[in-house]
C-alpha cells in the first residue's frame, strides 16, 4: 500500500502490526524488539506523507526506545 501511496491504508497495517506485537504479553526478543522498530519507523514516514507530524514524531520516539541507533528514526 505505501509504494501505491495508498498512506493511510498502509500506516493501519503497521498499526495492526505494532498491536499484534503488544498481544505477545511482553515476550520481547530481540526479533520482535526488530520488528516493532520496523513498524514504528514505517507507521511515521506514512504519518509524515499525511501530515499528521506529531504522530510521527511519537512513533520515531518509541523506535528510537527501543533501538537509539534506528538510523531511519532519526532522519524522518
Amino acid at each position: 500500500m505505501f509504494k501505491e501511496k495508498r498512506y493511510a491504508d498502509a500506516a493501519e497495517c503497521y498499526r495492526d502490526g505494532l498491536n499484534v506485537c503488544d498481544s505477545l504479553n511482553g515476550d520481547d526478543t530481540v526479533d520482535i524488539i526488530n520488528v516493532k522498530v520496523a513498524l514504528n519507523q514505517n507507521l511515521a514516514m506514512c504519518l509524515n506523507y499525511t501530515e499528521d507530524y506529531d504522530e510521527a514524531i511519537y512513533h520515531c520516539g518509541l523506535a528510537l526506545a527501543l533501538k537509539p541507533d534506528a538510523a531511519k528514526a532519526m532522519f524522518i
